[in-house]
């Protein structure tokens, strides 16, 4: 069972450290 951690327009989350590093990984680079 999964559960959303965090919500928002796309631009808000690619520039949200904490969501990067939730959804994306640490190392991932725009």
């Amino acid at each position: 069972e999964g559960k959303v951690l965090l919500s928002g327009k796309t631009d808000e989350l690619v520039n949200d450290e904490e969501a990067r590093r939730i959804y994306l990984g640490e190392r991932f680079r725009l």
